[in-house]
């Protein structure tokens, strides 16, 4: 069912970045609606949020924020079945903020993250596979996943290495937040612990289109 022209209120699971701006994208909260994700995109060709069109009273979303959020046309392309335009000078309102706990329990049930075997990293797939994908968005528990960074193009780029379902990515790492927490060109480093991943796919790039960690939330140790 179509969201064109409703207000909803989204828990912010991602705010990564996408062409120097920003991709947001989270699960409605609450109501007939509850759990369905949506990616709110901007105007830009790529969809990609200008802090104008993202920022809430005057400041960038994090993750778990509850934002209100006045949804346009719908704007799917590809796998990206959950994209919305934003209404122009309608801005995002705060409504509070969810619990990791309670977010932890809107994981998606899925096994494995689209296709896999198309390159050893299950980092990809061919844009012609994507296309037939029913979404471009999952949220995932892993447990103790591996943080590196890797030269690409003469620049360390992060990335993240773990199994879910018995599979094994290796993906690279979009969360700005994530990235500021962890020291560059350092070793590769288990992380302690239980986490929630955000994984998207991003746009099409040379035929193909990557899956990226797009957002990370680590659970309490009572989580686990």
């Amino acid at each position: 069912m179509s969201l064109q022209g409703k207000t909803v209120t989204l828990v912010c699971l991602a705010n990564s970045w996408k062409h120097h701006e920003r991709c947001v994208a989270g699960k409605i909260w609450g109501g007939e609606w509850g759990g369905q994700w949506v990616r709110p995109v901007g105007a830009a060709p790529t969809g990609e949020l200008t802090l104008r069109e993202r920022s809430i009273e005057g400041r960038d979303p994090k993750l778990l924020d509850l934002i209100e959020v006045k949804l346009g046309s719908a704007a799917p392309h590809s796998c990206h079945r959950e994209d919305y335009r934003v209404v122009a000078g309608v801005p995002w309102v705060s409504r509070g903020r969810a619990g990791v706990q309670e977010v932890a329990a809107m994981c998606d049930p899925v096994d494995s993250l689209w296709v896999n075997g198309i390159h050893p990293q299950n980092d990809r797939m061919p844009k012609a596979l994507a296309d037939a994908q029913p979404a471009s968005l999952r949220l995932i528990r892993v447990e103790q996943p591996i943080w590196s960074w890797r030269m690409f193009a003469d620049k360390p780029k992060p990335r993240l290495v773990f199994t879910h379902a018995g599979d094994r990515y290796d993906l690279s790492v979009t969360d700005p937040e994530a990235v500021r927490l962890e020291p560059a060109h350092a070793e590769p480093r288990t992380l302690e612990g239980s986490y929630l991943l955000c994984i998207s796919v991003g746009e099409p790039f040379h035929d193909e289109m990557y899956k990226l960690v797009a957002g990370m939330l680590r659970l309490p140790e009572e989580g686990r």
